[in-house]
């Protein structure tokens, strides 16, 4: 027939999947179709496989398939506009929940599996490939992020010698932990292509300017990673500081706002000296060493749940100068500063069960467990584990005079809390 119609195989099968006569299209309808996808990339397999066999033949298909690559890498992207319609961070309306691992996990899975996953999926496959189990799949669930990685984790020395002793997360096997980090590696690159190509898909950028800022990176380091689209600038990096300090200022003010209805007692301040100094090597007219000598501080407040506890007549102002009035009249018994015969005996238990867990994991095991002492201490009276709010303060500067320093201090708290003297003071 092909003769007939002076055709050649490929002039006929050109003929057969770009023609638009009925009956030629009922018989290819089944070929991009589920039905019919294996048995037309079997074709396909065996097309490229011709190719394969010559050197000239092998670079025309990679140079087809490096078309074929570039065309779909240029289709996919992340979307335009401002998050969450599109990939656009604000570094004027950054919040802090934008740094939570909550918040980078949800970018990263859609940037994986919406925005780009040909790219990602060419590159973590190029970077697993050499490995030998298939289960090497790296997922990282939203929820999982802050669960505790397995404290019992050991180190193989030949794996700790090739990254140098460096990694990021606790995996006992290290076949997942290259996987891991290929993963990171796939979605920072994916990630910087997408910068290059639009400057306002910046997550990634936004969020590294802050930490290198935060990290002593030099500006003219930052302007090289700049340029290499692994941060942004440093003037958006300051604008975002700006963004996040505003915020914390009103959290400050808010949670030391006095209300009726608040908790009967209120949020600690915790307080500490700092002292730094700015090392001028090569001093001249206003430019010299100079130290900062001020305290740093954050606010704590308790969970509700540890306040609920709480008995409201305990923990007044009556029931502090009570307790302050009787301190005069107070024997102190030295006893009462020393364990009691519980606190040694629980000391031993835990003493012992590190020994023989030590033991257990480098010797050897007991042939039997009857009357060994447990790996595991007895449990104790365990402190809530709820995560309280905790708000920094702005860096006080404070005289090297201790009374004076510490009134600089406390009226700088003030200020901040937006409390008037009377208010603050009582």
């Amino acid at each position: 027939m092909l003769q007939e119609f002076k055709m050649t195989p490929k002039e006929f099968l050109h003929e057969f999947l770009t023609s638009k006569d009925e009956e030629l299209a009922s018989r290819r309808r089944f070929w991009a179709t589920p039905k019919g996808w294996d048995s037309t990339l079997t074709l396909l397999a065996t097309i490229r496989n011709r190719f394969m066999a010559t050197a000239k033949g092998k670079a025309k298909w990679e140079s087809f398939i490096v078309d074929e690559a570039i065309k779909i890498i240029c289709y996919q992207g992340p979307k335009h506009g401002m998050y969450p319609m599109g990939y656009f961070h604000s570094s004027t309306l950054v919040m802090p929940d934008f740094f939570y691992n909550t918040s980078k996990a949800r970018r990263d899975a859609i940037l994986t599996t919406q925005d780009m996953p040909f790219l990602y999926s060419v590159i973590w496959g190029s970077l697993v490939n050499h490995l030998d189990r298939a289960e090497v799949v790296v997922k990282t669930p939203v929820g999982d992020l802050e669960k505790d990685p397995d404290p019992q984790v050991e180190d193989n020395e030949e794996h700790l010698l090739e990254g140098e002793g460096i990694t990021y997360i606790k995996e006992k096997d290290h076949l997942k932990l290259a996987a891991h980090r290929a993963h990171y590696v796939a979605i920072t690159t994916c990630s910087m292509i997408s910068f290059v190509r639009n400057r306002r898909h910046n997550s990634l950028q936004l969020q590294n300017s802050i930490r290198f800022l935060a990290c002593g990176v030099s500006e003219r380091m930052n302007e090289y990673l700049h340029f290499l689209s692994l941060t942004s600038s440093r003037q958006t990096a300051i604008s975002a500081l700006r963004s996040l300090s505003s915020h914390a200022a009103e959290s400050v003010k808010s949670i030391m706002a006095i209300s009726p209805s608040g908790p009967a007692i209120g949020p600690f301040i915790c307080l500490d000296n700092l002292d730094m100094e700015e090392k001028v090597h090569m001093s001249s007219v206003g430019h010299r060493s100079m130290t900062f000598h001020g305290a740093w501080g954050y606010i704590h407040l308790p969970h509700k749940s540890l306040l609920k506890s709480l008995d409201p007549s305990e923990v007044n102002l009556s029931a502090y100068q009570k307790a302050v009035n009787q301190l005069s009249t107070t024997v102190i018994d030295p006893q009462l500063l020393m364990p009691s015969n519980s606190d040694f005996n629980h000391y031993e238990l835990v003493m012992k069960s590190q020994i023989a867990r030590a033991m257990n994991q480098y010797l050897e095991t007991p042939s039997h467990w009857d009357g060994a002492f447990p790996l595991d201490p007895p449990t104790i009276e365990q402190i809530s584990c709820d995560k309280p709010t905790i708000v920094m303060l702005k860096l006080m500067e404070e005289s090297d005079n201790s009374a004076e320093g510490i009134g600089q201090v406390l009226e700088a708290i003030r200020r901040q809390t937006g409390l008037e003297p009377d208010q603050f003071f009582t």
